[in-house]
């Protein structure tokens, strides 16, 4: 069931579960280029923070949005990224701050040079997501790599799972992408990410 992120997929990945999917779909966010990037802040129950809300609708190149128009964005950097370094991190809480929730999978990609054009085109990286307990101590951490197709000018975000023990009743989630190979990448983009009380 892993893969590509589509409609369908994430539809089967919530099915039969106590579960909540998040796509983002029913915020305004304008598209882009000529709308202001915003936060998305609260949104069913969880906190982000260092995420924004862009539609992604116009781009004919770049990433398609597993649930198209709306994704997240990790901040973008104001310069290009070299090789090897890490973006800005984002961070998901529960709301209220005190309780926890269970990640159970999202969809990611990443782009480069910037997600603000019109033109962008799909490029590796790798997705850092640690997980912390309520007292703030680190139980998980997982690295999910996103790769590039040869010649894809538009590629499909990637489904990818939390997996293990440690990802049970976190009480925050910490996202960071770094760049790989010899690909600048400004910025990375999450969807249709599913999580449990």
């Amino acid at each position: 069931m892993l893969g590509t992120c589509t409609s369908a997929n994430l539809e089967a990945r919530a099915a039969g579960s106590q579960t909540v999917t998040h796509n983002y779909d029913d915020v305004v966010a304008g598209p882009l280029p000529l709308t202001p990037i915003r936060s998305l802040g609260e949104y069913q129950g969880l906190k982000y923070e260092g995420l924004q809300l862009i539609n992604l609708s116009k781009s004919l190149t770049g990433l398609s949005p597993s649930s198209p128009p709306n994704v997240l964005q990790f901040d973008t950097l104001s310069t290009l990224a070299a090789p090897g370094s890490t973006l800005n991190r984002a961070h998901i809480t529960p709301v209220p701050r005190a309780g926890s929730f269970t990640p159970k999978s999202l969809c990611f990609g990443c782009a480069g040079p910037i997600l603000e054009t019109a033109v962008t085109l799909p490029a590796p990286c790798q997705l850092i997501a640690r997980g912390y307990s309520a007292s703030g101590a680190r139980v998980a951490e997982q690295t999910f790599t996103y790769e590039l197709k040869f010649g894809m000018v538009k590629q499909d975000l990637k489904t990818v799972q939390f997996e293990g023990v440690g990802w049970e009743g976190v009480g925050r989630v910490e996202l960071s992408a770094k760049t790989v190979g010899s690909t600048a990448t400004l910025a990375c983009v999450v969807d249709g990410f599913v999580w449990g009380a």
